[in-house]
Order: C-alpha cells, then sequence, then structure tokens
C-alpha cells in the first residue's frame, strides 16, 4: 500500500488550471516528512526535509503568513487531504480557519491514510471483520468458563463455591481471621 501525500494547491484566479497552480506537497517518509513545492512560474520543485509534525505545521504557518500579507494576492487554496473531502477556502478568509486546517493537516500525517484500490479496501475490511468475529468467539469462551451468577440474596455456600474453604475450616486449618456465615 502507498501513502498518499497532503496536497495544497494554491490557486492564482478563477481562470487558473492545474498546470499554474502553485502545489505544495506533503509526503511521509521513513524518518520524517518531505515538504515540495512546485513553482510553475519558473518550471522549480522545492524541496525542504522535516523530522517531525510540529516542523510541518511551523512550515504551513510561514507559508500562510506569507500568502495573508501578498500585496498581489493568490485567490484561494485547495487541501486534499487523504481520506477527507478537498476542501477549498478564499485566502482573504485563511486566519479564520487555520486553527482547522491544522488540525486536518495533522491528523493525515499523524494517521497516515493508506492509498488502495477498492478490491483492496474490500479485503482489508473483510480481514478485520474475521479478527473481529476470532475477538468476539475468544469471549465467549472466557464467559463460558465463568463461574454462574448468584443472587445477592443467596448464599454462596448454598452452590458449592466455598467448599475447599469449608473443608480446610473444619480440618482446624489456619483459615484466617474473618467470620463466613452461611
Amino acid at each position: 500500500m502507498k501513502y498518499p501525500p497532503v496536497e495544497i494547491r494554491i490557486i492564482l484566479s478563477s481562470s487558473s488550471t492545474r498546470q499554474t497552480d502553485h502545489v505544495v506537497n506533503v509526503k511521509v517518509m521513513p524518518n520524517g516528512y518531505v515538504w515540495g513545492y512546485n513553482d510553475p512560474t519558473v518550471s522549480a520543485y522545492h524541496l525542504l526535509e522535516l523530522k517531525s509534525v510540529d516542523e510541518v505545521l511551523r512550515q504551513f504557518d510561514i507559508m500562510v503568513s506569507g500568502l495573508t500579507f501578498d500585496i498581489d494576492p493568490f485567490r484561494s487554496l485547495q487541501f486534499n487531504v487523504p481520506a477527507l473531502p478537498p476542501v477549498m477556502v478564499f485566502v482573504r478568509d485563511l486566519h479564520l480557519h487555520v486553527a482547522s486546517i491544522k488540525k486536518m493537516l495533522q491528523n493525515a500525517l499523524v494517521r497516515v491514510p493508506q492509498a488502495m484500490t477498492q478490491d483492496e479496501a474490500n479485503e482489508y475490511m473483510e480481514q478485520d471483520e474475521d479478527e473481529d468475529a476470532d475477538d468476539e468467539a475468544e469471549e465467549e469462551d472466557e464467559y463460558a468458563n465463568m463461574p454462574p451468577l448468584v443472587a445477592l440474596n443467596e448464599s454462596p455456600a448454598r452452590h458449592g463455591y466455598f467448599t475447599r474453604f469449608q473443608e480446610r475450616l473444619q480440618a482446624g486449618n489456619n483459615v484466617g481471621t474473618h467470620t463466613y456465615f452461611s
């Protein structure tokens, strides 16, 4: 299974196309994260290696800060976060949604949703259902091995629970200083 990146599309205007959008991809790597920025105006792809989710969120804050005071601003940002529907926010309203967007990013980077085909997903879900059935069977076995319940107004001795204790008591063995009534 592969791990899809978080994609942030930075859209210049309503007439922009996928080819003219600036794009940030955040990829999960074995030793951290890679923040990649594609600037189509200069055909450049910039990479930053980041060690933690906190560093990714700091880089996001830096980007948001720059976008909010830009004198020739972009129009909007589209957030394509794995396992969530795409979300688009106008740059002028970005400051209102930063906390929510950071939660989305953090969730995707910490929990790392996996991309798979529909057939793979169905197989995965069937395995999960099989494991649940096994867990239920084990739980039923545990309950089957438990002694029967005794009503609170009945004596446990009446049901033979204290047989060993009673035998030791009758044999004169020291069974402690507690007094038991039956």
